[in-house]
């Protein structure tokens, strides 16, 4: 098997097993106690263009589903590194600079195939797939590195990172504790449904809460994918 169809082979099977578990535990109960903690994550944001062609697919949900967060063209984008455990003080952001400064020109513009909706916990989600795997490499070296020089050896970097070291994806929905099962049934019929290809090309630091709301999102420093910042 090629190494792009491994790797999403990989990621399509975490998200049918994160999907089957959501559908057996429906409706979801809220994963998070507050959505507005604040930490610094790493966000890549696709163009206005594809922001706006995926939030229109939202419309259908939202005109028949009321009692849920439902994600505009303002605050879709992609999570590349959310740690929020590690979110002590601004040391964080000091050495995710460094690493970001000297290690984003290793990783090149490129697209990610968008597979349709899931749900991850108490979230419907916009499943991307990283075709080369090489942004999760590059997810996990960053937390190596960071976690290294912070805390030392003997620290669970897949825990930290969670689901991002496995899969990407961009939040559509966050559900309400009363999510009917016609929301479900309606993203089984989407959870196929190829949604085209987003173009990254740079990635950015902010400090943010888990809405990614405007009014409360910082954008430390932006970064040039493939470039030496």
């Amino acid at each position: 098997m090629h190494i792009i169809d491994s790797c999403i082979t990989q990621q399509a099977q975490v998200f049918e097993k994160l999907f089957v578990e959501a559908q057996a535990s429906w409706p979801p109960a809220p994963s998070v106690p507050s959505l507005d903690k604040q930490c610094f994550t790493l966000v890549m944001r696709p163009s206005e263009k594809s922001r706006i062609a995926l939030a229109e697919r939202l419309g259908y949900l939202a005109d028949r589903f009321g009692g849920n967060v439902y994600y505009g063209p303002e605050n879709l984008h992609l999570t590349v590194l959310a740690a929020p455990d590690l979110d002590g003080n601004n040391l964080v952001a000091r050495h995710l600079d460094r690493y970001l400064s000297s290690h984003i020109c290793a990783l090149k513009p490129f697209t990610m195939p968008v597979g349709g909706l899931s749900v991850i916990n108490d979230t419907i989600v916009f499943k991307a797939y990283d075709p080369s795997g090489n942004l999760l490499q590059f997810n996990k070296s960053a937390l190596i590195e960071l976690t290294e020089e912070l805390y030392g050896e003997g620290v669970d970097i897949d825990k930290l990172i969670g689901l991002h070291s496995k899969i990407f994806w961009l939040t559509a929905v966050r559900l309400g504790s009363d999510a009917p099962i016609e929301l479900l049934n309606y993203v089984v019929t989407q959870a196929d449904q190829s949604m085209g290809a987003l173009y990254f090309d740079t990635m950015d630091m902010v400090k943010t809460d888990l809405l990614f709301r405007p009014e409360n999102t910082t954008v430390v420093k932006k970064y040039s994918l493939g470039e030496l910042n």
